[in-house]
């Protein structure tokens, strides 16, 4: 049996506000991790488009971010606009996308006067190990 790693949240900041997922959020993304992204939002049923530039209501996967990374360490920035992960490799940014669907799950339903699907503003960085 193959040995894993297994990246634990270094930081975790929760931030006032919620970001929506709604049928005009898009996806900002290398090719190889457009189908990762859609995966971990599927349960939201949103068209999800592809988009060449980050911008608000995009959720955007980039290798870059922090120099201090592990392979499979990445950050994670959610606000009430945009949602921003960055990581040194294609794992680190498949564990941002595990991050993010656990997020949205914990965020289904009706919260105040926004029915749908949510996720909580906040940053974390997962320096991995």
């Amino acid at each position: 049996m193959q040995g894993t790693t297994r990246a634990i949240p270094t930081k975790i900041s929760v931030h006032n506000g919620q970001h929506l997922l709604t049928p005009e959020t898009r996806i900002c993304a290398a090719a190889e991790m457009l189908d990762v992204v859609r995966k971990a939002l599927e349960r939201a049923d949103l068209p999800l488009a592809e988009v060449d530039l980050p911008g608000d209501g995009v959720i955007t996967f980039a290798i870059g971010g922090e120099e201090s990374l592990a392979p499979l360490g990445y950050t994670l920035k959610i606000s009430e606009t945009t949602v921003l992960a960055q990581a040194s490799s294609d794992g680190g940014l498949r564990r941002a996308a595990e991050t993010l669907r656990l997020l949205m799950h914990a965020q289904t339903g009706t919260f105040g006067r926004f029915p749908g699907w949510q996720l909580p503003c906040l940053e974390i960085a997962d320096y991995g190990r």
